[in-house]
């Protein structure tokens, strides 16, 4: 099965190093082209504006395979990561360029090059059609798993490569043009390895939706009212979407702000806890919902995450120095469980929208669920960092409720269910 699946796993490798590769740069990026006290709030809407433009794309690209099949989608969205990658680059050369006389032309290329690679990010949500297609449902949760593991590894390289390639002399271009190569490698590899999944009798004959319709994320969650259990379960679904964000965002500012961290040692912690990802994604999670369920695994694992998030502020911190190692192996233990839960409802929720969907909704219900994902990035991090500033730490016992909450609502939900059938 994973040799069948390589090329979609080498995709998703590729996306989340593309995304991962940043986080410990460009917060520096932004402080160097803009010297200003408003780059805390420009960086976030860096990454804002390319999850809102994910969002805008993923369930357009979801529909769109469900008609063409999955090969050509993934190949067009992947060229445009690599075009997104080549324009990250050339910011490089404006560096000391301004445009209307104060803002930098650089940032601007930025902006546009995320833009790009946003609205071609929904082959995250085809690439998961396509693993679905592939596979039986016996083989989905492991399938998932094993992608989610693939995730772990990106998680984990990215963080490193990032503060490795960051150099004085060149600064951000060799960030920029190590990932340039390895996207081009990966487009080249797919175009000749991936095969088309969805056979031509199981497409979606039905007419393309106008523009406006096919963005409209609200309207398009219908596609899960067909089924009672996903149906209760995308709000909770759509709760830790935001919320994971939120805690990822949460936790850079503290290790970089009440740590004092640097971008490489940031990114050394980032890839220790995702080596916890590769372990849960690959071996634990598929266990788990082996034994307990789809639906069980994806509400203990909200549950896990939440308690986990809801003691992180009762860890023994010394704000302002660097983190000893007592805190650094209490830190650590602690993100395992979050990192847990996480994987967990990850993973499960994606193997059954993959078992209790069609093949000919299958794009499209992935669409929505990357769209759900994207729409948490895009409003999570500026709003994570006005929450951080106003109660720090403790924003993480908030988040902490926020998973326990609706897991429990929705568990409750479940269960009323079951005892009336």
């Amino acid at each position: 099965m994973i040799k069948r699946l390589l090329p979609i796993y080498l995709l998703s490798f590729v996306n989340i190093l593309g995304y991962s590769i940043l986080i410990p740069v460009l917060p520096g990026i932004v402080r160097e082209l803009t010297q200003s006290e408003m780059s805390g709030t420009i960086y976030g809407g860096i990454i804002s504006m390319y999850a809102f433009c994910q969002f805008i794309g993923a369930p357009i690209l979801g529909s769109l395979s469900d008609r063409y099949g999955r090969r050509p989608l993934l190949l067009i969205s992947h060229g445009g990561t690599v075009l997104s990658w080549l324009i990250f680059a050339s910011s490089w050369l404006f560096m000391d360029v301004n445009f209307f006389g104060s803002i930098n032309l650089a940032i601007l290329i930025i902006f546009l090059s995320r833009m790009t690679d946003g609205i071609t990010g929904g082959n995250i949500a085809v690439g998961h059609a396509w693993i679905g297609d592939m596979t039986t449902p016996e083989e989905r949760p492991k399938a998932f798993g094993y992608e989610g593991a693939i995730f772990g590894t990106g998680f984990l390289v990215g963080p490193l490569l990032g503060g490795l390639t960051f150099t004085e002399s060149y600064g951000y271009l060799g960030t920029a043009g190590l990932s340039f190569l390895i996207s081009s490698i990966t487009l080249i590899v797919m175009l000749f390895k991936m095969p088309e999944s969805l056979k031509k009798a199981d497409r979606n004959t039905t007419p393309m939706k106008k523009i406006h319709e096919e963005i409209n994320i609200f309207k398009k969650v219908q596609i899960f009212s067909s089924n009672h259990c996903l149906r209760t379960l995308l709000p909770t679904r759509g709760s830790f979407a935001l919320l994971f964000i939120c805690f990822t965002t949460s936790v850079i500012l503290m290790l970089e702000s009440d740590y004092l961290l640097d971008p490489l040692q940031i990114g050394l912690i980032l890839s220790g806890i995702g080596v916890f990802s590769i372990l849960n994604q690959s071996t634990v999670v598929p266990r788990l919902i082996k034994k307990f369920g789809m639906v069980k695994t994806f509400l203990m694992g909200g549950l896990s995450t939440g308690s986990a998030l809801f003691l992180l502020p009762l860890i023994p911190y010394s704000f302002g120095t660097q983190m000893t190692i007592k805190v650094l192996v209490i830190f650590f233990a602690n993100s395992y469980f979050i990192n847990l839960g996480l994987t967990s409802a990850l993973t499960s929720f994606r193997s059954l929208i993959s078992s209790l969907l069609s093949s000919k909704d299958r794009g499209e219900a992935m669409g929505v669920d990357q769209s759900i994902a994207s729409l948490g990035q895009a409003i999570a991090p500026i709003s994570a960092g006005l929450i951080y500033d106003v109660i720090s730490y403790n924003s993480f016992a908030l988040y902490g409720l926020g998973f326990i909450i609706p897991a429990t609502i929705a568990l409750t939900q479940l269960s009323s269910s079951e005892k009336r059938s």
